[in-house]
């Protein structure tokens, strides 16, 4: 604690010397960096845009010629095909001709099939059920069934009429033996109640793209290790498995830790700065917009902070990386900042002694000034004091800063016992207006159903339900109740207003809601019966938009009126995840005499109705950007296996974290319904 005022001064002086240097250095520093910086993050996408060009050309002559051989394939199945069924048609015109019993004819066909030796493609014959009467040298014996048999779409071979690729196995061979990939051409030969197949093992011809993919990967290495990205940047490549296709040829110990001898290496990195692994961070960012981020290895082999570029081959599902140790980029600056230490530092020390000769001269009255003021901060302005204080007589002795000083201490003496016992008195009504407020929260949060499940007893749906407001009161509503055993009530709303007038129009609306539930109407007729009542006596002109819908349990058909909220969103396994648009009607609340009309679907078994607030979508971060439509409705593409509650912590959660720092600007309101199907009687 500093106990004279020239202290102070001789600090301000440091600070302002300090803040001067600093600024120097730092702005210097600055723009060095962000020139190395820019040159180097440069460098790196232009590696990054040329490896990515490279794997690419490579990958599209490899399809290429996968592509060629395959269809060279087909063609020669097809040639085959059509040459065995051309055969057949010559022994049926002996058949027809009277030359050949049938029998006789169809024998000979398939003698001619047995006897063919095509050395890479076999023919067989099969029946109407799939049994093998005829093979030339495949792995279909005689009366195998191919009944069983499907094409790796799904289809069964009997009943094919084209190409089909299927896997096969032979009954002989041993059980540790994996089945081939076969391509087989079908042609039925209709005449005779049979079918004609020419296949071949395309197993080599996976294996051989295989084969090039490793090619591709052994160039990539070479490449890759001729690339110098700043001084000891590196790049390397990992596919969508975690597993390290090229590692970087890095510097130091962790060159030596890498490679062949340590494949989990990377797969066991932990990144510090996020807390986790290190490759599920570099996928994450790939998938991102933003391609870039910071880590720090868990190894201590290399513990630099390292910025990596990241991009993904989709069609290879590789990652590939560049990175360079972030304090590569200060190095020209740190040298420029030591010279400029040394000059500063000169000047500095000089100007300081003369200010302490000068500062030491003034400061006699400011230090009775200052153990006046400590002694004013421990003093007890509850009561009044009228007494005079031990600096008022230097307001008459000094007529310069010094005495207006001390007179300006008396007179916040003064102001100050008046200021507390004013304080005093507000802090009391300040206590007295939240003690009110809280009570209404509890209140208004009374009238909303908060235990869930709801209903335990009843399997045909799941229901979630959250609310959170903006203030200690708000306007956003949710309720639900079964108005029989059929049929499901709910409605979810947002008033127009804010605080206590919008929570007072929340509570009035939720009454009115379930007084029509009561009655057994329809959503459109609740609409309209509610928005007669609030519009004819309004006088703050408030409104609300709602949604009010039935669900009937039985039937998984839903009924709804939307007055001008925001439309809802299902999430359908069959239909995907959409806004089920359209509105009934306007704003409640603001005129009367409106009809409102009522939408319908139906909602399949495990298909989900998530309704909420425009608290989510308008969410605002620092930076004043929305969450937004657009956003919800991706966050939502994967929530269909989630239950309910599960689904509303999802949004919550994200929402959060895309405001960040910014205060929740409006009530957040959600409610979730999973159609499970009609109820099964025990």
């Amino acid at each position: 604690m500093f106990i004279s005022i020239k202290l102070r001064i001789l600090l301000l002086f440091t600070l302002t010397m300090a803040v001067t240097a600093g600024m120097i250095m730092y702005f210097t520093h600055r723009d060095v960096r962000k020139a190395m910086f820019q040159a180097e993050n440069t460098s790196m996408e232009n590696v990054l845009h040329l490896a990515l060009l490279h794997i690419d050309s490579e990958y599209k002559n490899l399809i290429s010629n996968k592509y060629d051989t395959v269809i060279n394939l087909k063609k020669e199945l097809k040639n085959l095909a059509d040459i065995s069924a051309s055969v057949f048609n010559e022994y049926n015109l002996l058949e027809n001709s009277g030359v050949l019993t049938k029998e006789q004819a169809f024998e000979k066909s398939i003698q001619w099939i047995n006897q063919r030796d095509t050395k890479r493609i076999s023919l067989f014959v099969f029946n109407e059920i799939g049994q093998v009467i005829s093979s030339s040298s495949f792995k279909f014996s005689y009366g195998t069934s191919i009944s069983n048999i499907l094409d790796i779409k799904g289809r069964p071979l009997l009943n094919l009429s084209d190409i089909a690729v299927f896997r096969f196995k032979d009954p002989n061979e041993t059980k540790t033996t994996k089945s081939s990939k076969h391509m087989a051409y079908i042609l039925p030969y209709e005449k005779w109640g049979c079918s004609i197949g020419a296949v071949i093992d395309i197993e080599d011809l996976e294996s051989e793209y295989e084969r090039k993919v490793d090619k591709i990967i052994e160039k990539l290495r070479k490449s890759f290790a001729s690339i110098k990205v700043a001084e000891t940047g590196s790049v390397f490549l990992f596919n969508g498995k975690k597993e390290m296709l090229v590692y970087p040829c890095g510097t130091g110990t962790e060159a030596s830790s890498v490679g062949a001898n340590n494949p989990s290496y990377f797969n066991t990195t932990v990144n510090y700065l996020t807390e986790h692994l290190l490759l599920d961070d570099l996928i994450q960012t790939a998938k991102s917009q933003q391609k870039t981020m910071l880590y720090k290895s868990s190894h201590i082999n290399d513990p630099r902070i390292m910025e990596a570029h990241i991009s993904y081959f989709k069609l290879l599902d590789w990652y590939i990386v560049v990175r360079v140790p972030v304090e590569e980029y200060d190095i020209q600056g740190k040298i420029v900042i030591k010279r400029q230490i040394e000059i500063i530092g000169f000047i500095f020390w000089c100007c300081f002694i003369i200010a302490f000769i000068f500062v030491s001269r003034i400061t006699n009255p400011l230090k009775r000034l200052a153990k006046y003021a400590v002694e004013l901060a421990k003093h007890d302005f509850s009561s009044a004091d009228e007494g005079k204080s031990p600096i008022d007589y230097m307001s008459a002795i000094y007529k310069d800063e010094v005495g207006r000083l001390a007179d300006s201490l008396s007179q916040m003496r003064l102001e100050i016992v008046k200021n507390v016992h004013h304080l005093m008195e507000t802090r009391s009504a300040k206590e007295r207006i939240e003690s009110e407020l809280s009570i209404a929260k509890e209140i208004q949060r009374g009238m909303l159903n908060k235990i869930f499940p709801a209903f335990p007893d009843r399997k045909e749906f799941d229901l979630y339900a959250v609310l959170e407001t903006a203030k200690e009161v708000g306007g956003d509503l949710y309720d639900f109740a079964l108005i029989d055993d059929d049929h499901l009530y709910f409605t979810l709303g947002d008033v127009s207003d804010k605080g206590v007038p919008a929570a007072l129009f929340m509570v009035t609306t939720i009454t009115l809601l379930r007084t029509a539930a009561q009655k057994g109407l329809s959503p459109s007729e609740m609409m309209t019966e509610v928005n007669n009542i609030l519009s004819s006596d309004n006088p703050r002109s408030m409104f609300v938009t709602l949604i009010i819908g039935v669900l009937n349990l039985s039937t998984g058909e839903l009924r709804y009126s939307n007055a001008g909220h925001n439309p809802p969103i299902i999430l359908s396994k069959k239909q995907g995840v959409f806004y089920n648009k359209g509105v009934s009607g306007p704003i409640v609340a603001a005129f009367d005499g409106i009809q409102y009309k009522e939408i319908h679907l139906k909602l399949d078994v495990g298909e989900v109705l998530y309704l909420y607030t425009d608290g989510v979508t308008e969410a605002m971060n620092p930076g004043g950007e929305l969450f937004s439509d657009g956003r919800l409705l991706s966050e939502m593409e994967n929530q269909l296996d989630q239950n309910v509650e599960e689904i509303v912590l999802h949004v919550t959660e994200k929402v959060k974290i895309h405001a960040d720092t910014a205060p929740q600007s409006d009530d957040i309101a959600m409610l979730v319904i999973r159609y499970n199907g009609t109820r099964k009687t025990e």
